[in-house]
């Protein structure tokens, strides 16, 4: 059996910023998630590269995504 995939996650320059805004909670269950997006992000077949670029509430992320 081979080893699983694991995914390359890049993050914007504004990234860590974000996050360290969110609440301590928040970035816990971030944490969690990134883990696994890098383990096995959405059942890819093969490496991918994924992108973070900002991370903020769902209420203004669309708005700020729109800017970039």
């Amino acid at each position: 059996m081979s080893a699983p995939v694991r995914n390359e996650v890049v993050y914007g320059a504004g990234f860590f910023r974000d996050v360290q805004k969110l609440q301590h909670e928040v970035q816990e269950k971030l944490a969690e998630l990134l883990d696994v997006l890098a383990r096995d992000a959405f059942e890819f077949s093969g490496q991918h590269t994924i992108k973070l670029l900002v991370a903020d509430h769902r209420n203004r992320i669309y708005k700020r995504l729109a800017r970039l």
